[in-house]
């Protein structure tokens, strides 16, 4: 009922004016304003007879849509609600009505001259059933302001004023305002009942800070940092206001405290500092147990200014505490920086990704996922950067090579493979079985590595982009032609000929044009006329097909893309067929199957799909 109110935005199209139909002689088929007025008033009643049945949430759809009710309907349910037994609900019904009342009020005060806002009497009137239904005891009255960062207000800044500066500021004053009440009103135990109820106890810690009873509560913030729960929280937002405020105080009760201190409130009480060239200093001065925890808890790592030698001290600490990726997240602040990267230390950035694959145990929440982006800004700096051995830069490729994605891009394993055939075969040996049914031993690998080592051989495979002997645009012939009968010959004696053509096949595919614009190059078109391979052929025009990748058209311009690529390759092939016979075939095949694509793009035009 609620959706066909008028004014009622939750539905894109409803029935809110009925229409009447020639059911029985004599019925008319338009609607008066009158009887439109009096469906919409039924309406209305019914959802006012249902206010007892549902409790809270009827109350609450009916100050969701007083924007839909007339003068009379307004006045008639505010003052049931203003009569409602509101004694009889309890508190977290009570709790879903005055968010409710909140809401409703902070979105239309802060935006006051808008169209779709309340008038100021109906808010009032709003602000009146609020203040009806709130909670009596002035803790929970004043409960919501530390359950949310950014609550909603019944009297709030206008948003289209104020800035956001001046609403935190106005947040802030009436926390303070509250919990100093509360402190008046029951001491020490009314603010802890409210630190333990509300759902941030971080801004109760802001909040109680900012106040005049802060001293009174800074030994009960250091004392619970050796908690667990909300205590901890609260303690550590506390001590964080305290040395960003007063840091000379902070160091000065960390140096009386340490001796009786346990290592737990000693790392803890720094955790709460911000992290500087000074709080390094300071961690350096604990007992080393201490330390390690400090390391271990630390989560909140942003330097401001971009600190090169700051940062790179915070991640090869994480480094030696077995946190890599919080490392290479520290990194990233450098990796992304638009200064001069000259002076990121490579060797550190190697030994983060190394420990990665190496040991990925993180002792905390960030996981490799959450680093793929710094992962592959890592590599691809180092790669740029040549200051690793080739070796080093192509461990780290392999090691990577899981990952999922497609802008991985291992180019210094791509290079081994074109400048090594045994390292192509050997690729092509743990990716793909034998021909001869003979089976083969991985000496000190389990099945769950031989699958994983199968698995990444095969991802290198399929991203190699170089072709052996091209190199700046051109191609020496010779040798490709050398690499290719290498490979062969070796892959025969491992019984691998067919899938071996098939993979060197669709590497080929990869080439550039030739000198006359047409491709494939023509070293690759040598090697098509020379060996005749079928298999090597059709791995060539298969991998040309599949480099093409998806295509966006026109509803109805059919296959008329793929009409226009038959006809190239079709002349293509004409163009060659005297001199390269097989790769004309090649070409021709090619054409041959857009052709077709093209009639299958043409016939889902003509079929409407």
């Amino acid at each position: 009922m609620v959706a066909l109110l008028l004014n009622n935005h939750s539905t894109s199209s409803g029935i809110s004016k009925p229409s009447y139909r020639n059911w029985a002689c004599g019925i008319k088929q338009s609607t008066l304003e009158q009887d439109y007025a009096a469906y919409v008033n039924s309406l209305v009643n019914l959802l006012i007879g249902l206010i007892d049945k549902g409790g809270a949430e009827r109350v609450c759809d009916l100050i969701e849509n007083f924007g839909s009710f007339d003068a009379h309907q307004t006045k008639r349910i505010i003052d049931i609600l203003l009569s409602y037994p509101e004694g009889d609900l309890e508190a977290e019904q009570k709790d879903l009505i005055l968010n409710k009342l909140r809401h409703t009020l902070d979105h239309h005060r802060g935006f006051p001259s808008s169209n779709w806002s309340y008038s100021e009497s109906l808010l009032g009137q709003l602000e009146a059933i609020y203040h009806h239904f709130d909670h009596h005891d002035f803790l929970k009255a004043n409960l919501f302001l530390f359950n949310d960062h950014w609550p909603k207000l019944v009297t709030p800044i206008e948003r289209e004023e104020a800035s956001e500066n001046k609403r935190d500021k106005k947040i802030l004053a009436l926390r303070v305002s509250a919990i100093e009440t509360i402190y008046d009103e029951n001491k020490e135990a009314g603010v802890v009942q409210l630190i333990s109820e509300c759902s941030e106890p971080s801004v109760a810690a802001e909040a109680l800070y900012a106040s005049r009873i802060a001293n009174y509560f800074e030994k009960m913030a250091i004392e619970w940092l050796e908690k667990n729960d909300f205590r901890y929280s609260f303690a550590d937002r506390f001590i964080s206001c305290m040395s960003h405020g007063n840091y000379q105080r902070a160091i000065k009760l960390l140096d009386t405290g340490k001796p009786s201190w346990s290592v737990l409130r000693q790392a803890r009480f720094v955790l709460s500092f911000r992290v500087s060239s000074e709080t390094l200093g300071l961690i350096k001065l604990l007992p080393i147990k201490a330390q390690d925890i400090y390391w271990s808890e630390l989560r909140s790592w942003r330097v401001v200014h971009g600190d090169y030698q700051l940062i790179q001290t915070l991640a090869s600490n994480f480094l030696e505490h077995k946190r890599p990726c919080s490392a290479l997240k520290t990194m990233g602040q450098l990796l992304y920086s638009h200064k001069d990267k000259s002076e990121i230390d490579s060797t550190l950035l190697a030994s983060i990704l190394t420990q990665i694959i190496t040991d990925s145990s993180e002792k905390d929440s960030i996981t490799i996922q959450d680093v793929y982006q710094e992962i592959l800004t890592a590599i691809k700096f180092l790669q740029d950067s040549d200051v690793l051995e080739p070796g080093q830069i192509q461990s780290l490729e392999w090691g990577f090579l899981g990952m999922s994605g497609t802008d991985y891009r291992p180019r210094y394993l791509s290079k081994h493979v074109t400048e090594n055939p045994d390292f192509f075969v050997q690729l092509v040996s743990w990716a793909f079985k034998r021909k001869d049914g003979q089976s083969e031993t991985h000496e000190g690998k389990s099945k769950e590595q031989a699958q994983n080592l199968a698995q990444k051989a095969y991802r290198l495979l399929k991203s190699v982009d170089v072709i052996p002997g091209e190199k700046g645009g051109s191609m020496d012939e010779s040798v490709l032609q050398q690499w290719v009968d290498t490979v062969r010959e070796k892959l025969a004696n491992v019984s691998r000929s067919r899938i071996g053509d098939d993979q060197i096949g669709a590497l080929l595919s990869r080439c550039s044009v030739g000198e006359d614009g047409i491709w494939p190059h023509e070293a690759v078109r040598s090697i098509s006329e020379r060996l005749r391979s079928d298999s090597l052929d059709g791995a060539i025009e298969c991998g040309k097909r599949n480099s093409r990748g998806t295509t966006s058209r026109h509803p109805y311009s059919g296959g008329n893309q793929e009409r226009d690529l038959a006809k190239q390759y079709s002349e293509d092939a004409k163009t060659l067929q005297l001199i390269y016979p097989r790769t004309s075939e090649m070409l021709r095949s090619i054409s041959d199957s857009y052709t077709r694509e093209a009639d299958r793009w043409d016939q889902d035009v003509e079929a409407g799909r």
